[in-house]
This record gives C-alpha cells, structure tokens and sequence, in this order.
C-alpha cells in the first residue's frame, strides 16, 4: 500500500465513519455485515453489474453519472469491498478532475499502489470493517474466517485490515 500518514488514516477512517453515522446513526448498534445498498441509496448512487472488455478491470466508478459498476463474475465479498473502494473515489477524491475511475484487478491491498488507490482501499476497508466494530469481534475471536463472515467481506480484507491496524 502506498504508505500513507498517520493523519491521513485519521481522516479516512474519519470520513468513513461519518459516512456510517449518516446511514446507519451509532456505529455500536449498526448491523453487520455492513448494507452497502442503503449507502448507495442514501448518496444517490446506481449498481450496474457487468462484464468488461478488459478482463483486468473489478469496478468503475463514474462520477458524473453517479454509477458505480462491478464485475458480475465477482464473489459477492468482492463485489461489495468494490462498491465501497469506489465510494472512496467520491467521498475522498471529489476535489479531483478525474471522472472515471477504474479499479484493476492487479490493484493490491497490501503492495504498491497510486496514492488515490491506497485511499480508496483503506477507506472500504474501514467503512465495510469500522475500526470499533473489528476491534470489538477481535477480542471476542480471532478468527479469520468467522470475522470474514461477520463483517461480509473475504478473509484477505479482514486479513489485511487487521494487519493494517497494526492487530496481527
């Protein structure tokens, strides 16, 4: 992951929890797996799922169109922590010119990534797995599996997340 400062992870994870309060009101009580449709009805925003021409490609996010796209091959798992990378795009990126963006296959949680990628996967990592929340499931389990299964995302993001967050 491109390395990215203490105070930019404080504004992330920040930004994704104002996104959660928003939606879902205190954080303690939210449902999980985390409802990624609510959050996308609430901002307005349409699910295409599809193919795409180039295999490489998991998710676009346009932003004047207010879409974002997923490849209908994916895991469910997968389709969702998508969804939420390129939420990131809008919540963190809407200052870019930038009206498309793409998310590779070969776009990595833990290697190296452009900067705005990096942003995008700490932040669906924190909005679909609330620091508060993992923390909370962490010290009841420390499972990887039971968490991938609680929080609805693959054992490689919670993997990653706790890693991330310095837990393992």
């Amino acid at each position: 992951m491109a390395i990215l400062s203490k105070d930019q992870i404080i504004s992330i994870e920040s930004s994704a929890q104002d996104v959660l309060l928003s939606v879902f009101g205190n954080i303690d009580s939210v449902e999980l797996p985390i409802k990624i449709s609510e959050i996308l009805e609430k901002y307005n925003f349409n699910l295409q799922k599809g193919k795409f021409k180039d295999d490489s490609v998991v998710g676009i996010y346009d932003k004047q169109n207010s879409t974002i796209y997923v490849n209908v091959d994916d895991p469910y798992p997968r389709q969702v922590f998508t969804v939420a990378h390129e939420l990131g795009h809008y919540f963190l990126h809407a200052d870019k010119h930038q009206e498309i963006y793409y998310r590779k296959e070969l776009t990595k949680l833990d290697g190296e990534n452009p900067p705005q990628e990096s942003e995008a996967n700490w932040f669906a990592a924190s909005l679909l797995m609330p620091k508060k929340l993992i923390l909370k499931y962490w010290e009841l389990t420390q499972d990887i599996e039971k968490l991938a299964q609680i929080f609805g995302v693959s054992p490689s993001a919670v993997y990653f997340r706790l890693k991330n967050l310095q837990l393992i």
